[in-house]
């Protein structure tokens, strides 16, 4: 993608006229690297380019990703000038569901979803995992678990990293009364699935840490002896760190208490609790354990005292973690942006595989028309 940009720079600054494939390319290939105002800025001046269909396309799924719903709106919009079939596919209108429930609107997604099977467009797991995520942002677990049956009743059991948002939410929330039988679902549905070693060794680390974190190791250790998990150094890095971020602190100390009870080496840890401390505003507790790792003798390495001397100055200068002096950006507690899931990437990859088909199939019927 960045030589694809590079080119169209070049091509820019001699003067060269873009035809629509390169206008098309060029959109593309600045909403992949993040550069939307400059993705926008072609559109403007040589339009969408082509294929039409799919830069719209991506330029929705940007939007939607970023949860801007007044664009994801607009852009939609424009693809519904150009659309030639009965109705959006389903990818469509999962992109506006994602929109929404970024910011919770539950009531605009079930709006969404009505409009779909008026349309006769059939849900699929990524509906039902979008659906779910919007009431798994405001901690609703209950309607959560009424949309993860109907998905299921329907065989659309919802994604990797939708199972681990709902696991997450039951035990940062402390609604862990279907947890056993949830976990149960996910392991007989997701992990039967046909998948590379990659995607079901990332979702069984997160199902590990979903029941570490709800306080459940004797889940965790079965999930471990049954499914030849191994609990090894920076197993839980990447979860522990999300967790982190978004104040999860209990999550972090639990998956510490783990890695010592399995005697594994855990000090990649301590980043993230202070994180999580510092999200909760808990100057005394981010120096306690500071405080601690010396005690313990742990190694601390440039990384962790660079974030901890930064928390200390910004405390110093102002009240203690007000709103001007916290160093994290306002994470809210379930984020549907939410990355703590490792199958997060499989799952964006095999939704990108199968809309690049249905994006073929809708180009193709409006050439036919």
């Amino acid at each position: 993608m960045r030589r694809i940009y590079q080119l169209f720079n070049t091509m820019s600054s001699k003067g060269f006229e873009l035809t629509k494939r390169a206008a098309g390319a060029a959109c593309i290939a600045h909403l992949a690297t993040g550069q939307y105002d400059k993705a926008e800025e072609i559109r403007l001046i040589h339009g969408p380019g082509e294929p039409q269909f799919k830069v719209l396309y991506e330029f929705m799924r940007y939007y939607s990703k970023h949860g801007d719903v007044r664009k994801t709106l607009e852009v939609m919009e424009d693809m519904n000038k150009i659309r030639k079939t009965p109705a959006f596919p389903a990818f469509v209108y999962n992109n506006l569901l994602h929109a929404y429930g970024f910011h919770g609107d539950t009531e605009s997604q079930w709006k969404v979803f009505d409009e779909m099977k008026q349309n006769n467009v059939e849900p699929n797991s990524r509906t039902y995992s979008k659906l779910m995520q919007g009431y798994l942002n405001q901690n609703d677990v209950n309607t959560a678990l009424k949309i993860f049956q109907d998905g299921k009743e329907q065989d659309s059991f919802i994604e990797n990293t939708t199972c681990i948002l709902l696991l997450n939410c039951m035990a940062r929330s402390g609604q862990t009364e279907h947890f056993e039988s949830a976990l149960e679902d996910i392991v007989a549905n997701r992990l039967s699935i046909p998948k590379d070693n990659i995607s079901t060794d990332s979702l069984l680390r997160g199902l590990v840490f979903c029941c570490v974190h709800a306080g459940k190791n004797d889940l965790a250790l079965k999930l471990q002896l049954e499914h030849n998990v191994e609990i090894k150094p920076q197993i839980f890095d990447k979860l522990a760190e999300n967790a982190g971020l978004r104040g999860e602190v209990d999550a972090v100390l639990n998956a510490i208490e783990f890695l010592k009870e399995n005697n594994v080496q855990h000090s990649s840890l301590y980043l993230p609790l202070i994180r999580g401390y510092e999200h909760k505003r808990d100057v005394d507790s981010v120096k306690a354990v500071y405080n601690k790792m010396l005690d313990d003798g742990v190694k601390i390495d440039d990384r962790f005292l660079l974030h901890y001397n930064h928390i200390m100055m910004m405390s110093s200068d102002a009240s203690p973690f007000d709103e001007s002096s916290s160093t994290g950006s306002p994470v809210k507690a379930q984020t549907i942006e939410d990355d703590s899931d490792l199958s997060s990437s499989d799952d964006e990859r095999g939704d990108v595989e199968e809309t690049e088909k249905d994006i073929e199939d809708v180009e193709e019927l409006n050439d036919l028309k």
